[in-house]
């Protein structure tokens, strides 16, 4: 019996300890727990803007070779990112100026055959740059109307075009300037009221526009009439004088200013230039029929993306009259 109780009592402590085990336990809250309660939200992520990095020069902008005449002159127009870059961004550099030289603003000019290397270079970043080749030839085949023979004293010489001109930005090429006549005492230039000649040679020019043309074998429609500039003019008359006071016939004159320096500088602002100029034609209507009749200068006077003109004239030197025209498309 005694041992029966002692049973008993044994089972009911094993059950209320059973009991006591089985209660639940609640964890403790954030807040509860010790050191720090609730981490910071951590930050958005953000990005800089992207670096723009400065353009290179687009390689598709200029050609790797190129080919010219000696006498030529070629307008280079290079980009940077799609853009043109700003004055004195770039340096050109030849690799000989007696072949080929070229001007801050990317004008290459032959002088005589040969081949030449041209570098472009970056100047904000000297590490870039882009190099062509040009070969410069000697024009086989001058126009016949160039092979004049030497005037003679008394007489003077028959009238001749000038040499090819040199439209910017699409050129054309320039023909090996004329031999130097034989020397004659040169008068002195005398003033020439011009203003009636140079409206004859514009009304003329805007004459055979209206009626288009051919042009050593290319077809040109009818273009708009060019309107008058007073700075090709002024730039124009200033070069037809020099040319008779000095002796000379060429787009380029004996300092080695040429002519979209000399325009330039008269102060005409512009996207595109060409130039005309004769000697020897004694009215507005044969220096007009001379130009037409040579294929530079006719596609000069039909080129629809010129806007504007400007004329010279001036009396004295070896060929007595002297004639320029100047076209421009302004800014």
């Amino acid at each position: 019996m005694n041992a029966l109780k002692r049973t008993c009592l044994l089972a009911t402590a094993a059950l209320l300890l059973n009991a006591c085990g089985s209660q639940n336990l609640t964890l403790p809250s954030s807040g509860d727990l010790p050191g720090k309660h609730d981490a910071a939200p951590a930050p958005a992520p953000i990005t800089s803007a992207p670096a723009t990095p400065d353009p290179n020069l687009d390689t598709t902008s200029l050609p790797t070779s190129l080919s010219l005449h000696v006498g030529e002159s070629r307008q280079l127009t290079p980009t940077m990112g799609g853009q043109v870059p700003a004055s004195g961004r770039l340096t050109w550099q030849s690799s000989d100026v007696g072949i080929v030289s070229v001007t801050e603003s990317g004008v290459l000019s032959a002088h005589k055959a040969g081949q030449v290397r041209v570098q472009i270079t970056d100047t904000a970043h000297p590490e870039r740059s882009l190099a062509l080749s040009v070969e410069v030839q000697a024009d086989p085949s001058p126009p016949a109307s160039v092979n004049l023979p030497a005037p003679a004293p008394t007489q003077a010489p028959a009238p001749i075009p000038a040499p090819t001109p040199t439209p910017i930005p699409t050129p054309v090429p320039i023909p090996t300037p004329l031999p130097t006549p034989t020397p004659m005492p040169v008068p002195t230039p005398q003033p020439v009221a011009s203003s009636g000649f140079a409206a004859e040679v514009l009304r003329l020019t805007n004459q055979a526009r209206a009626q288009g043309g051919s042009c050593g074998g290319v077809a040109y429609a009818p273009a708009p009439a060019l309107s008058w500039n007073a700075l090709l003019a002024t730039s124009a008359q200033a070069h037809a004088a020099d040319m008779a006071a000095r002796n000379f016939f060429d787009h380029t004159n004996p300092d080695g200013r040429t002519f979209d320096q000399r325009i330039t500088a008269a102060g005409y602002l512009w996207r595109s230039l060409a130039e005309n100029i004769a000697a020897g034609q004694q009215t507005p209507a044969e220096v007009v029929a001379s130009w037409i009749a040579s294929t530079g200068h006719c596609k000069n006077i039909l080129n629809a993306s010129l806007k504007e003109l400007g004329v010279g004239y001036a009396e004295g030197g070896t060929y007595g009259k002297y004639w320029v025209q100047d076209f421009g498309t302004p800014r």
